[in-house]
């Protein structure tokens, strides 16, 4: 069950003609523990969520200044089960995986964010 209620249907959703932040799927979400070269940034979101669509901003500018990151979203009305099963429960949420390795970031401001990647091992 999602408890936020931070969209409405009167807003409009991600423009994905002009993406920059790479979509996937569920699938693709399981394979990053495979990979130990690569840090992967992945925000679970609603097409809707005006939080997300802030968010997504920040990352984009942030892909611009990490280059050696990869940053993806997963949206949660398509992916409604997967994401209720990785108890994703408000948006956006957050998470860094790198191979093993996985965090969430609950930080919402630029430089904790690039701050929280930079470090993450």
């Amino acid at each position: 069950m999602i408890i936020n209620n931070c969209y409405s249907e009167e807003t409009t959703p991600l423009n994905y003609k002009q993406k920059e932040i790479e979509d996937i799927v569920p699938e693709l979400y399981e394979s990053y523990n495979q990979d130990f070269k690569t840090k992967h940034f992945i925000m679970f979101y609603h097409p809707y969520c005006e939080w997300c669509k802030e968010m997504r901003m920040l990352l984009i500018q942030l892909s611009e200044e990490l280059p050696n990151v990869k940053f993806h979203q997963l949206n949660c009305v398509t992916y409604k089960q997967f994401c209720q099963n990785h108890r994703v429960n408000s948006y956006p949420k957050m998470y860094i995986i790198h191979g093993f390795f996985n965090g969430q970031c609950f930080d919402r401001k630029y430089e904790l964010i690039k701050k929280f990647i930079v470090n993450f091992k």
